[in-house]
């Protein structure tokens, strides 16, 4: 994984960026798996289904198609509440890459 990459003779800002980027990653996915849990919890709350009945008994469940549309809305909303809190930590990350950046080519008057 990026974190185990060997960091000797690297200027210790410059490995303290690389440790934020792992940590930002790990929250984005962190914040996306959550925001699907959530989902999925939602969801299994709002299902109403209905069974059917046959000849012989009952033969499986179908769901309403209000329903279906609760579960999409819950999916949107909760996908929609996930990119955004994942957004913000990427608009972060580009501030702080920007800062690093400028705080590098001065240190060492190269481009990065």
């Amino acid at each position: 994984m990026i974190e185990d990459l060997d960091s000797n003779q690297v200027d210790p800002e410059l490995a303290g960026f690389g440790q934020h980027v792992v940590d930002s990653l790990h929250r984005i996915v962190s914040v996306l798996d959550r925001a699907q849990k959530r989902s999925d919890l939602r969801e299994s709350t709002s299902y109403a289904g209905r069974r059917r009945y046959g000849r012989y008994g009952t033969y499986g469940y179908f769901e309403q198609q209000d329903s279906l549309r609760d579960r999409q809305a819950i999916q949107a909303e909760e996908a929609s509440r996930g990119l955004e809190s994942a957004h913000t930590i990427v608009e972060e990350l580009r501030s702080l890459s920007a800062q690093t950046r400028q705080t590098m080519t001065e240190r060492y008057n190269l481009s990065f």
